[in-house]
């Protein structure tokens, strides 16, 4: 029989894959084909790409919050005694570079991609503003890599706390 306990760590696992396995897709094999194309075909194909896995992203770290609080609370309760072992310490960097991964998350989102999108919407190719768009898809694949690189470091927090 399944536990609620298991259910939620697979999902919790599912959601950090999503998101992580995204992002390498995104960076390792989706970005350097694309570079090769012209800015005109780029477009309408990254908008609408970036905006579903951005809805996966937003639901994945949802997720992602739910079920790390629900293990913290099982694990530690109410009690501030996460500071006080290994454990907690690794733990307490996860957090941390978990939310500082989500912040980044939002900059993309809601600075470079919203910007990008609303650029591809209003203005022509060819049009002066249009050739805008390259610079903020540059800085949001940069962000991207940034946020795979503290996902990468937060699966070794993971590894480390789970050999404790």
């Amino acid at each position: 029989m399944v536990t609620i306990d298991a259910l939620l760590h697979v999902l919790h696992v599912l959601a950090a894959v999503t998101w992580l396995g995204g992002m390498a897709f995104a960076v390792l094999a989706l970005h350097p084909v694309l570079v090769t194309r012209p800015i005109e075909e780029r477009i309408p194909l990254i908008v609408p790409v970036l905006r579903r896995f951005f809805v996966l992203v937003g639901s994945s770290i949802a997720v992602l919050a739910a079920t790390g609080a629900y293990f913290y609370f099982a694990r530690f309760g109410v009690s501030p005694s996460l500071a006080g072992s290994r454990y907690g310490i690794l733990m307490t960097a996860k957090f941390a570079a978990a939310l500082a991964m989500v912040l980044v998350f939002l900059r993309i989102v809601f600075r470079h991609y919203a910007a990008a999108s609303d650029l591809a919407r209003r203005e022509r190719p060819g049009s002066p503003r249009y050739a805008e768009i390259p610079v903020h898809l540059k800085r949001l694949t940069t962000l991207v890599r940034v946020n795979l690189a503290l996902g990468i470091f937060v699966l070794l927090l993971v590894d480390l706390a789970l050999r404790t």
